[in-house]
């Protein structure tokens, strides 16, 4: 009996070891094919296998007075063996960070009694989307997303987390996804100081790592992107104010293509804002300032090349000395720095019968240049839409938008058109103000800041 005993438990170990073992080369052929293997890892081994390939080990040891030798077979089994020992080390820590997990999964879903049929959903991959967030994928076993739905609170209890986003496809209710983080952000941004900002900074919001603040002269311009009641247009009146409160030697003009919606609230505080704001409603009106913004950009290339300034502060630094020598009195406001702030740019691009076409023609020209060559005259685009496709936006101008501010998107297509992948899909639509800012590689999750 005592035999039979060991006998099981010894199989119960080499059983497990096995599991384990499969577990880590699972991860080594995902991780290779999926390129998350990080470079770092492999660094130590990569080198070892070069000074076993070059013989540099055996010179070193000789070098010392030591006896050392090392046949073919073994040194070539040390050079493959320390190739991939970065790839067997990530695996095997893969291996035990998904054991773990097993576990715990297993803890919460017994715990919400999420199961069907006696089996409780399992586990595809856990992958980090970024720093602070990450997906869970499962396969449901047949548990349906409203029973995840009811019973995510005791998941996030059991498994010390807060689930952001519950998504599963319609075409397939055999897995789920749970976008979660370890540490949520605050669902509510109030600008405690906004008066704090001064030659073109603006406020974008609270991220897991603080506040974000840009610079409009760095950024050139930026694209507002996501479905309607996201934000966009709240944020597109914080940052309205804040440039021009803090910028009053610039011009700030606020383009509403929705027909004064915006305006209004812009108005109610303009008193507090001064005189420095122009605020636009309703097609016609925007294309017909857009198009006066068109005819003066070539004006002010023409006095930034007169100057031989390559760019606005240049022409700026210029034209001071030129002043100082000539005794001119010095007026910055001549040609004052310009942020345009556009809200539902869409409407520019589609068919409107009271706009003249030759007009519209002209305004989006206008953008298109502004996007291009603004950045180095001092001009700055804002610019808000639901969808930043090709069928409601102009793709040139979108290319020169190189800072992105996302907020949620009603599906995946539409976030990829926006940032290039999904995490604009994934974040929480039911939290106002909660958006992905991207500016270069990096994304971010951001909290915007409320207007008012």
């Amino acid at each position: 009996m005592e035999n039979k005993k060991n006998q099981k438990d010894l199989s119960d170990i080499l059983f497990n070891i096995g599991r384990f073992l499969i577990m880590a080369v699972e991860e080594i052929v995902s991780g290779i094919i999926n390129n998350r293997v990080p470079a770092k890892m492999c660094y130590a081994g990569m080198t070892l296998a070069i000074l076993l390939y070059f013989r540099i080990d055996a010179d070193l040891i000789k070098a010392l007075g030591v006896k050392y030798h090392l046949n073919s077979s073994l040194r070539n089994f040390l050079i493959y063996s320390s190739l991939l020992s970065g790839w067997f080390l990530w695996g095997i820590m893969r291996a035990i960070q998904r054991s773990r997990l097993l576990n715990q999964l297993k803890n919460a879903f017994e715990a919400a009694n999420l199961k069907c049929n006696g089996r409780y959903p399992s586990l595809i991959e856990d992958v980090k989307i970024d720093e602070f967030v990450r997906k869970l994928r499962l396969i449901t076993h047949g548990v349906t997303k409203s029973d995840f739905e009811k019973q995510i609170e005791r998941v996030e209890a059991v498994l010390n987390m807060t689930a952001v986003r519950i998504i599963q496809e319609d075409n397939d209710k055999s897995k789920i996804e749970i976008v979660y983080t370890m540490k949520d952000l605050e669902k509510k941004a109030v600008l405690e100081n906004p008066d704090a900002f001064a030659d073109g900074e603006i406020p974008i919001g609270e991220t897991f790592e603080g506040a974000i603040h840009v610079n409009m002269r760095d950024v050139g311009h930026i694209l507002v992107a996501g479905q309607t009641g996201g934000g966009k247009s709240n944020f597109l009146k914080v940052v309205t104010t804040v440039l021009t409160k803090n910028n009053p030697d610039a011009k700030i003009i606020f383009l509403d293509f929705k027909g004064g919606m915006e305006t209004a609230d812009l108005r109610n505080h303009a008193k507090n804002l001064g005189s420095n704001i122009q605020c636009f409603d309703g097609t016609k009106r925007c294309v017909e300032e857009l198009v006066r913004i068109g005819m003066t950009l070539e004006e002010r290339f023409k006095v930034l090349s007169q100057f031989g300034a390559s760019n606005f502060d240049d022409y700026l630094k210029k034209k001071v000395k030129k002043a100082i020598a000539t005794q001119e009195t010095v007026r910055h406001q001549d040609e004052k720095r310009t942020y345009i702030i556009i809200d539902e740019i869409a409407q520019l691009y589609s068919r409107e019968p009271e706009v003249d076409k030759e007009a519209l023609s002209k305004a989006r020209a206008s953008v298109n240049r502004i996007a291009r060559q603004g950045r180095a005259s001092g001009v700055h685009l804002i610019v808000a839409t639901q969808k930043p496709d090709a069928s409601s936006f102009d793709q040139t101008v979108k290319a020169n938008l190189p800072a992105v501010l996302c907020f949620p998107m009603a599906n995946q297509v539409s976030s990829v058109s926006a940032i290039g992948t999904k995490r604009a899909f994934e974040i929480n639509p039911n939290i106002k103000g909660r958006a992905v800012w991207k500016f270069g590689p990096k994304l971010e999750e951001v909290q915007t800041y409320l207007f008012g």
